[in-house]
């Protein structure tokens, strides 16, 4: 069975990614979000790694191989591969919608050329509209 502690690192990889995210969404300058969308990229590639890890993990559980024949136990390891399983998917979700607006961001790509308003955030956090007023 694969011990690998990928719960733990890939855990650590997405919060650390979260926190460039925080402070991205704080104080929003083009910087910022691409130091976010940087640390988004590897927390997706930890997390698509745990969710292999976690699969070949429960797939490859054999009961036979521990020294105690408890099928609680069993039904424990496999639930817990399981449910890292899930959370892994999870963080792949959050980590590929962080980049995805993280780039759609730092490219310009939210501006809608029907109505000319830009959705970009100004240096103080509020909405900017292109057209010069504010959103309430």
């Amino acid at each position: 069975m694969l011990e690998t502690g990928s719960g733990i690192w890939c855990g650590a990889v997405f919060i650390g990614s979260g926190v460039f995210g925080v402070i991205a969404g704080n104080q929003p300058n083009k910087e910022k979000i691409k130091h976010a969308m940087l640390a988004a990229i590897p927390s997706g590639i930890f997390g698509i790694v745990m969710f292999g890890v976690e699969i070949a993990s429960a797939a490859s559980y054999n009961p036979n191989d521990s020294i105690s024949n408890n099928l609680s136990k069993e039904a424990a390891v496999v639930a817990l591969h399981s449910s890292l399983v899930i959370l892994a998917f999870i963080l792949i979700i959050i980590t590929l919608v962080q980049i995805y607006f993280c780039y759609e961001v730092v490219y310009n790509k939210f501006n809608t050329a029907t109505s000319g308003i830009s959705n970009v955030y100004s240096t103080s956090g509020q909405m900017e509209q292109s057209h010069g007023q504010t959103a309430a």
